[in-house]
């Protein structure tokens, strides 16, 4: 999918975003005692109205990663393209959806 704030999710746009719109991010990474907290602190720095209630963890099968889920309302392309850098910046995040 790509991000792209002047088209819409349409059959001739298939998978474009259309801003505002509300939008799940998600982190995957190591599971260790601070990455959840982590991740809410970096996107929290993108998304001033952020509450711990709009992210959810789980974490595998095996207790080895955790992924965080975060609702938010992307307000531009720009926004999720600087949050999407600074989450694939952190160490411990293996992957970003």
């Amino acid at each position: 999918m790509s991000i792209d704030d002047t088209n819409t999710n349409t059959p001739e746009n298939p998978g474009q975003l259309e801003f505002p719109c509300d939008i799940t991010v998600k982190a995957m990474g190591n599971n260790t005692d601070s990455f959840a907290a982590e991740i809410y602190d970096i996107c929290k720095t993108h998304i001033p109205e952020l509450q711990e209630g709009d992210m959810s963890v789980k974490t595998s099968s095996g207790g080895k990663f955790q992924s965080v889920n975060v609702k938010m309302n992307a307000k531009s392309r720009e926004q999720l393209e600087k949050l999407y850098k600074d989450l694939n910046d952190h160490p411990d995040v293996h992957m970003t959806l």
